[in-house]
């Protein structure tokens, strides 16, 4: 019954964080969270080695593209020796196909 009762609380909400900075945050079952996580952490390691970004930054990089759909590039200094892997889905160039690996525990 509190699972069902915390369920029906979910919800998404931003704040201004100053600086032309801003927070956006979810609730979800802890189920979600974790593919979610899996989803971010994984599309925010593909990038090669000399991406100056750290993986915070990378992380929260990587949750604007997947929540936008949009590319997530590696930002190194020179993208004709890039070693990041580029993957496609559905013809579209530049879209990230992140593999996540799930569990249901009962």
């Amino acid at each position: 019954a509190r699972r069902e009762a915390s369920k029906s609380e979910r919800r998404v909400w931003t704040a201004n964080k100053g600086d032309d900075m801003g927070l956006i945050a979810a609730t979800m079952t802890g189920e979600r969270i974790r593919i979610s996580m899996a989803s971010v952490l994984s599309l925010a390691k593909a990038v090669c080695d000399r991406d100056p970004r750290t993986a915070a930054q990378r992380n929260s990089d990587a949750v604007f593209a997947l929540l936008n759909q949009v590319p997530f590039d590696c930002a190194c200094d020179d993208p004709r020796t890039c070693t990041a892997p580029v993957a496609t889905t559905a013809g579209v160039p530049g879209t990230a196909v992140v593999p996540v690996k799930t569990q249901t525990v009962v």
